[in-house]
């Protein structure tokens, strides 16, 4: 008979969360709050919701902001979900951490240590965080996150104790993502990563690759569907028409190398950065 691990872990880091981003119910809509939710009648009624469907893009993330509109629980319904989807985050991370460090039992049980409980911590106060939970907007990152580390932590699941009905989620989850923000598209490239980091079974790239066939047939499905719908091919020549294509790149690069500096030199963070092109 195994122990359960203690629910201390998870209440703590729900409480940090909470006491950090409570004051965030006091932040009214920003920027692109007015474009995407308070001026967009496509996530004002199902009805508007069903038009915009062939021609828009990101259908869950809207799906989210029309549930809240209808809640009609105000800017308070929508910084709740926010702040909701930024706690089961944090505990995704908590559990994904565990699978990496924490020991395992003989029947299966992981009990989570410190450096998980440390790693999940400051995934949920790290003020790089700030934008995803307090803008309203934000949310096309903590729900399409929400999706994807679901989907990663129920792939190792369902491939490490051969639970079927945790790895078919797997796939559904991925799918969730994207149609949320794009950026999931990259789920595959990390399963592969966790695969040969910390995979249990066969860690050939053959053995990988069949079992995440699935996920990779996804992948090339998902991006012939977004090179073929017309809301993201507009708005992939739109970006085209404003830089070329080696703009496009350097600008990305730096882009990225300045977001991953904002992880240490948080003093200057910033929502909305003006990043020059190199």
């Amino acid at each position: 008979m195994t122990s359960r691990p203690s629910p201390k872990g998870p209440l703590l880091l729900v409480a940090a969360v909470a006491a950090s981003y409570l004051n965030s119910f006091r932040g009214a809509f920003q920027f692109d709050d007015h474009n995407v939710i308070a001026g967009n009648p496509a996530v004002h009624s199902l009805a508007a919701f069903l038009r915009d469907l062939p021609s828009g893009i990101r259908p869950v993330l809207k799906l989210s902001y029309l549930g809240n509109w209808a809640a009609g629980g105000g800017l308070f319904g929508f910084h709740l979900v926010n702040l909701l989807l930024h706690a089961a985050n944090v505990l995704l991370v908590y559990l994904l951490a565990s699978r990496m460090t924490g020991e395992k039992t003989a029947g299966g049980t992981h009990h989570p240590g410190t450096v998980p409980f440390l790693a999940a911590l400051l995934f949920a106060l790290h003020p790089v965080q700030t934008e995803a939970v307090t803008y309203i907007s934000g949310r096309s990152m903590s729900l399409m996150g929400f999706f994807y580390l679901g989907s990663l932590l129920s792939y190792v699941r369902g491939t490490e104790g051969g639970r079927g009905w945790r790895y078919g989620a797997s796939p559904v989850l991925f799918v969730l993502a994207v149609l949320t923000k794009e950026t999931a598209l990259t789920l595959p490239a990390v399963l592969l990563l966790w695969e040969r980091a910390f995979g249990a079974g066969d860690r050939s790239f053959r053995g990988i690759l069949r079992r995440q066939a699935v996920h990779w047939a996804l992948l090339v499905l998902l991006l012939a569907a977004v090179a073929l719908h017309a809301g993201y091919r507009d708005l992939l020549l739109y970006g085209f028409g404003v830089r070329s294509l080696p703009e496009n790149l350097r600008a990305q690069s730096y882009g990225i190398v300045y977001l991953l500096s904002r992880l240490v030199l948080v003093h200057r963070l910033n929502i909305d950065p003006d990043l020059p092109v190199p």
